[in-house]
Parts: structure tokens; sequence; C-alpha cells
């Protein structure tokens, strides 16, 4: 997905070098349009990377969870479970908010 992010970024630059030559009753608004895709995109590559990190952190929750099921669990594995948890869901909600203020 980054990928195609970075692709979309130097797409709007090479149409960005381009708006010189759209008829200049139509600049303006094209120019606008660019900078609404722009803003899209780095809104994009935000929730991406932090998604990423997201998915980082439940992978080694469940390699946690696998290696507290192999040798039983306490009450102090649980606990710190659920503090890693918690973390993750924050993480999550800070991406969430943080797209959700820069889309509108």
């Amino acid at each position: 997905m980054l990928d195609t992010l970075n692709k979309t970024d130097l797409l709007l630059a090479a149409l960005s070098a381009l708006l010189s030559l759209a008829p200049e009753q139509h600049r303006a608004r094209a120019a606008e349009i660019l900078d609404t895709i722009a803003d899209v995109t780095k809104s994009a590559v935000s929730v991406s990377n932090q998604a990423g990190d997201f998915a980082d952190k439940l992978a080694a929750l469940r390699a946690d969870i696998d290696a507290m099921n192999e040798r039983g669990v306490t009450v102090a594995d649980m606990d710190e479970a659920l503090a890693r948890v918690r973390t993750a869901s924050a993480i999550f909600r800070a991406a969430s908010e943080s797209a959700a203020a820069q889309s509108a």
C-alpha cells in the first residue's frame, strides 16, 4: 500500500508540473483538487505507517499469548497482556483520530 501511495505522490508532482499548461480559468480549481489529493495521500501514508505499528504490536502480543498458553498463565501474565492490549488500542485510536482530523 505504501508503494501505491508513493507512486500517487509522484504522479501528483508530475501533474502539478503540468498545471501551467491548463487553461488559465481552470488552473486555480485544478490546483485545489491536486492539493486535496495530496492531503489525502499524506493522511493515508500516516495511517498506513501507524497501522503497520499496530499490526506489529498485535503480532508480538499474539506470540506472547501463545507462549503463556504453553507454560501456563498467571495473573501477572494476564495483567501484562491486557496492558499491552490497551497500549495497542491507544495507538490505533490515535491513528484514527489523526486521520479524521487531517481529512476534516
